[in-house]
């Protein structure tokens, strides 16, 4: 394989996730979440509750970067902690009133998004780019468990 065949797909990659967190964060400016908070977000949609290091893992982050989201979220009014009953050094993180209210206002963020980079791809090419890109994800989940 020739080096920039090597280097295409990480490069491609990176250029859209840096992108997508540009259009996404300006897509939410006016509710002052920004490109790192949103995912914070959407992981807690899915179920609050969570310890912050259930968030760093679940989302591939450091836990002081963790730290620094999820109290930049705390003083946007998104999230509140609570002190973990089986654990009294850790804290669970649920989401706060205000911030299902603006789910649908970050789902319309990802959609826009989503249309922007998808348009002229079939149905066919985009199953079948979301059905490599997962088989992808799940060989670097079999790579981090060899390291």
């Amino acid at each position: 394989m020739s080096m920039i065949n090597e280097t295409a797909i990480p490069r491609s990659i990176a250029i859209l996730h840096r992108k997508a967190q540009r259009f996404i964060a300006n897509e939410l400016r006016e509710y002052k979440i920004g490109a790192s908070q949103y995912g914070f977000l959407l992981r807690l949609y899915r179920g609050d509750g969570v310890s912050q290091e259930r968030l760093s893992n679940d989302l591939y982050i450091d836990k002081s970067a963790t730290k620094r989201i999820i109290d930049a979220l705390e003083k946007a009014g998104y999230v509140y902690r609570e002190k973990d009953d089986d654990d009294k050094r850790a804290y669970k993180i649920f989401l706060t009133e205000k911030a299902i209210e603006i789910k649908p206002k970050i789902m319309d963020a990802i959609s826009k998004w989503n249309n922007l980079i998808t348009k002229g791809i079939s149905t066919e090419q985009n199953n079948f780019l979301i059905e490599t890109l997962d088989l992808m994800l799940n060989n670097s989940e079999r790579g981090d468990k060899n390291e």
